[in-house]
């Protein structure tokens, strides 16, 4: 299979508000299409205030995770 690149002034994964720990910045994603329908598999590295590991006096760490995202329909939600 070869790679097919396509590239959207919009970003592919926006910062959940929701979501403590992609709140902030979701960056690098990597994108896979499935090739027998219309999914795209999306990991991605993200960043928030992570309260559960503040430590006494400090403000909260922003640690990085590994997330994964799914779209059933290319990319449009």
């Amino acid at each position: 299979m070869k790679p097919y690149f396509r590239y959207s002034p919009q970003p592919a994964l926006e910062p959940a508000p929701d979501c403590e720990w992609a709140s902030h910045m979701v960056l690098n994603p990597a994108i896979v299409k499935d090739p027998a329908s219309d999914k795209l598999h999306m990991l991605f590295r993200a960043t928030g205030p992570w309260s559960r590991k503040r430590k006494e006096g400090k403000h909260d760490p922003y640690p990085i995770f590994l997330g994964y995202a799914v779209s059933n329909d290319l990319g449009k939600t």
